[in-house]
């Protein structure tokens, strides 16, 4: 969840949002001050279940994909299905 959290509030930095003292997100919006909760940790442990409970209930393969490259998780899933088919 950390370095979910780290990857999140990068996005959300990189699309211009703010972020205050109280781990509160705005995007500047010349029209708006819109608020996310993107990088909230509670927002990223209930994302997290949801997609767990998901794989659970439809048998689908989990992969951890922490520190591995795009290309190494793409050979990765090549051979599951090579496997399987």
């Amino acid at each position: 969840p950390a370095s979910l959290r780290q990857i999140r509030t990068t996005r959300l930095e990189r699309r211009i949002v703010n972020v205050d003292m109280d781990d509160k997100y705005s995007l500047v919006d010349e029209n708006s001050r819109a608020k996310s909760n993107y990088a909230d940790r509670a927002y990223i442990m209930k994302d997290l279940k949801n997609v767990r409970d998901l794989a659970i209930k439809y048998d689908w393969t989990q992969i951890d994909v922490t520190g591995r490259a795009v290309e190494e998780t793409a050979s990765y899933i090549c051979e599951l299905l090579k496997e399987r088919f």
